[in-house]
């Protein structure tokens, strides 16, 4: 149970990171916006396992063999874990539609 817990802060806390992950320049503003909610949404569309295999390597910055021992499984299973868990946020990060506020004059830019 304490484990279960631990993984569901790591879950919240990996969201509020990527949503309150400020843009760096002001003409990106939008753009950067878009691709944080995108990815937020993303996020929050994959499974529990999928999500904590990602929070492992992405906000707790494990090895492949540290996050095995947190799961608690073999490094192999877990870097099978992982590399499915990307293609899935990727598949919904790809599968997505595009932003509904964007305009055209916001897509027309360039830097």
């Amino acid at each position: 149970m304490l484990n279960s817990a631990r993984g569901s802060g790591r879950r919240q806390a990996l969201i509020v990171r990527i949503a309150t992950n400020a843009p760096e320049t002001q003409t990106d503003d939008l753009e950067a916006l878009d691709r944080q909610l995108d990815l937020r949404a993303a996020f929050g569309a994959l499974s529990a396992a999928d999500q904590e295999v990602l929070a492992l390597r992405v906000w707790e910055d494990l090895d492949a063999r540290s996050a095995a021992a947190v799961i608690g499984c073999s490094r192999a299973t877990y870097s099978m874990r992982l590399s499915r868990a990307r293609r899935r946020l990727a598949a919904i990060l790809r599968d997505s539609p595009a932003p509904a506020h964007a305009s055209p004059l916001t897509l027309g830019t360039t830097s």
